[in-house]
This record gives structure tokens, C-alpha cells and sequence, in this order.
């Protein structure tokens, strides 16, 4: 699977599981940095986010 394709999962995963606090701070504080940071550092390393 494409970056782009897991990375969406990954996020899709994670809203669905949070509430409250923890989803407004991931809705509102995961912006270009955190997502540039899966990209160039995690995915290269495992390729995926599990």
C-alpha cells in the first residue's frame, strides 16, 4: 500500500477511536509537521503504521 492510502487508514483509524479532548487535539494539531514526520522518518524505516 502507498503512503497516502496507509496514512489515511492510519488517521481514519485513530479519529474513529478517540473522544472528547484526544480528538479535538488530533483534529486540530495534526498538521504538516506530524504528517511530514510518518512520511520522511517512519514509513521509510517499516512501511507501514501498525
Amino acid at each position: 500500500m502507498a503512503f497516502a492510502e496507509e496514512y489515511q487508514t492510519f488517521m481514519n483509524a485513530h479519529l474513529q477511536a478517540r473522544t472528547g479532548e484526544r480528538l479535538r487535539r488530533l483534529q486540530e494539531g495534526h498538521k504538516h509537521a506530524e504528517k511530514l514526520f510518518l512520511k520522511q522518518v517512519l514509513w521509510p524505516l517499516f512501511h507501514h503504521f501498525r
